[in-house]
């Protein structure tokens, strides 16, 4: 949500394998996003054409991120040991909890 705030934007998609989580339902409703609930490569597409891109901290979101060349991508600012420094592209910005 930290993302959200720092961004400039009239809607857009929310993608999560647990669509009907209340983190999800939340954000969707205050912000206007439409949930997209397809598979891996459908979703991978459709990311890769976004201009903002808030990402989690997985693999998964990083291959987004990664396609997602021309899109501004937001990362959560944490310190997780098993990826190395694969979230450290240039330009992406990260975001700490609370800010």
């Amino acid at each position: 949500e930290n993302a959200l705030r720092r961004i400039d934007f009239s809607g857009g998609y929310i993608s999560s394998d647990s669509p009907d989580h209340e983190i999800c339902k939340t954000l969707s409703e205050k912000y206007g996003l439409t949930i997209f609930n397809e598979d891996e490569v459908s979703t991978i597409m459709l990311a890769s054409t976004c201009k903002h891109l808030a990402l989690s901290h997985g693999t998964y979101s990083w291959v987004i991120g990664v396609l997602g060349y021309y899109s501004d991508v937001y990362i959560p600012d944490f310190n997780a040991a098993w990826h190395g420094d694969i979230f450290g592209m240039p330009g992406w910005k990260k975001v700490a909890r609370g800010t």
